[in-house]
């Protein structure tokens, strides 16, 4: 992925291929995640929760007295979870049983019942307090009740011994009327009479709440019976730790499938034979070439094409061999340069690496050394360097005089890069250079030049007007979308001869079951035939094996055997062309 070219939309296999790049980070995330969940249920102190429950509903004593209905249920019930959870109620259980513990008070939906539950980390414990709550939240009501009707009852008995008191006034105001003489027509005894009738009835009615009332408050039961009381919890409801594993997987799935994305989006780098393609557009990837076992230290030199010719690695170059014979089918190229962007992009390897796959397969190979700031081909192949490519150009050397043949490796020799120059990219541009490589093509089928990188110095852009074909090196999680672009275009810019790309240090992959037969011809001229077997790797291009010993080499340009059983022939040697310069 790694930020892909606007103009292509992801679909599916993009988002599978970042996944299946980056699983083992989405691993490492849920083991961690899933690793703390299990060692903070394993460290937690396991708690036990214990549950009563309490019904609210009027009594049925009280109902004869009280015919008023309460008027929003839902509002008492709230209000009675927060009486339970009230400091009123805690009192209580504190002065029971000398200590509290925190309490929830939850309705039970379409319900008159409250769920009491008290949590603690002894299963006893919370079995107590439980039950102790619910009968203090009981017990509060019906004082709460029992109060306001004892204070109903004062209230009445004060009211009736005022009016006792008014009747005393007016029996004796009566009286002293009678004493006086007064008539029995004096208006004042009717006046008397009536005040007095209303107090009697009056008080008639206060005598018959007072008993009510009293009768309410021996019945009075608060409007809250305990239904349920708790018991001891066998298992605590935390910690759970299978539960707390499986919420840690789904957390840490998403949370390492968000990380994978995001490294994705913010990694520059290109890291596939997709995102190569994606980055050049119409620049052919030719090959990849995987990460070399045990190869960890990039200043060292490995040659795996010869040290290890049937490894993956060494598979890969030959597939990049016979990428390249079949681009030259099409376009004359037997000078053929390899650059990179950057320096340690795995550039020189592949050049050597290279020619020797195609050494091993018939050609007559020259490698020569155009890096005139930091040449490395010889140390690949354990040659000297104090005879080179600059002896030639000065000179001091004739071209057949400064070869070297690399022992074990036949028909494949190097040019040295010699002794470095001041001014590296003058000597490159010059017609002597130009010679130079002329000449070696009287040596060999193909010249292989190994030149600088294409940002940091202009060697390689001075080249290309020297060589047949450019062939650039990538290396994977190195090189960045920026510097393969830019270099790209630095190509393009100078009509540079590109023929395609590598991508070198990718994972390696195994290939696949296709197997094909393809005729090749014996490249020593003796006629004789030689069938090799094709092996595509993973990425689908074709690859010649190495010859057996003592089989006939195959050509330079292996074909598929033609329908009528004609071989196609490899074109003259070019041996007679030796010159010098």
């Amino acid at each position: 992925m790694s930020q892909p070219d606007q103009s292509t939309e992801l679909d599916l296999h993009d988002y599978v291929r970042v996944l299946r790049r980056r699983w083992k980070l989405v691993v490492l995330v849920v083991a961690g995640f899933v690793g703390v969940a299990l060692l903070v249920s394993y460290i937690q102190t396991p708690v036990y929760a214990a549950h009563a429950q309490v019904f609210l509903e009027s009594a049925a004593g009280e109902n004869v007295f009280s015919g008023a209905a309460r008027s929003d249920p839902g509002r008492t019930l709230l209000n009675e979870l927060r009486l339970i959870e009230g400091a009123d109620v805690r009192k209580l259980v504190q002065e029971k049983l000398h200590s509290t513990l925190p309490v929830q008070a939850t309705a039970v939906p379409n319900t008159d019942f409250i769920d009491v539950t008290v949590r603690s980390s002894k299963p006893q414990q919370a079995k107590v307090m439980a039950d102790a709550y619910a009968e203090a939240y009981v017990s509060f009501r019906k004082q709460v009740k029992v109060d306001a009707l004892t204070r109903t009852s004062a209230e009445l008995e004060a009211k009736l011994n005022e009016l006792d008191a008014q009747n005393r006034t007016i029996d004796q105001n009566i009286t002293d009327l009678q004493a006086q003489g007064a008539p029995a027509t004096d208006t004042r005894y009717a006046a008397l009479s009536i005040q007095r009738n209303g107090n009697v009835a009056s008080q008639n009615s206060l005598r018959d709440t007072l008993q009510k009332s009293e009768i309410a408050r021996n019945l009075a039961t608060g409007e809250a019976l305990i239904t349920e009381h708790a018991t001891a919890p066998s298992s605590p409801i935390k910690p759970r730790p299978i539960l707390n594993a499986m919420v840690a997987v789904v957390v840490g799935g998403l949370v390492g499938v968000g990380l994978a994305f995001l490294l994705e989006y913010l990694n520059e780098s290109v890291e596939t034979k997709e995102e190569l393609e994606r980055v050049l557009k119409t620049v052919p990837v030719l090959g990849t070439i995987p990460m070399v076992d045990g190869w960890k230290t990039r200043e060292e030199t490995r040659l795996v094409s010869k040290e290890s010719p049937r490894s993956s690695a060494a598979e890969a170059y030959r597939t990049l061999r016979t990428a390249i014979q079949f681009v030259g089918l099409n376009q004359p190229m037997r000078i053929l340069q390899v650059t990179s962007p950057e320096a340690g992009e795995g550039k020189t390897t592949t050049l050597a690496n290279l020619g020797v796959a195609l050494a091993t397969a018939g050609e007559r190979v020259v490698i020569v050394c155009c890096d005139l700031r930091r040449p490395r081909v010889h140390e690949f192949f354990g040659l000297s360097n104090a005879v080179g490519f600059t002896s030639v150009l000065l000179g001091q050397r004739p071209v057949w005089a400064a070869l070297q043949s690399v022992p074990g490796v036949p028909r494949l020799k190097v040019l040295a890069s010699g002794p470095l120059p001041p001014n590296p990219s003058e000597l490159l541009s010059s017609d002597r250079t130009a010679n130079v490589l002329a000449a070696l093509l009287a040596e060999a089928d193909i010249v292989l030049v190994d030149s600088p990188p294409v940002l940091p110095v202009a060697d390689a852009l001075v080249l290309f007007r020297r060589v047949d074909a450019t062939l650039l090196v990538f290396s994977a999680r190195t090189t960045t979308r920026k510097q393969a672009t830019t270099a790209l275009a630095m190509v393009q810019q100078v009509n540079g001869p590109l023929i395609g790309a590598v991508l070198n240090g990718v994972p390696a992959q195994a290939g696949y079951g296709y197997r094909g037969r393809y005729e090749a011809v014996d490249t020593n001229g003796a006629g004789a035939v030689a069938t090799e077997v094709l092996r595509p790797n993973g990425n689908g291009a074709v690859s010649l094996p190495a010859p057996r010993e003592g089989a006939a080499a195959p050509s330079r340009l292996a074909r598929p055997a033609a329908g009528n059983g004609q071989k196609r022939t490899r074109r003259p040697d070019a041996a007679n062309r030796r010159r010098e310069v």
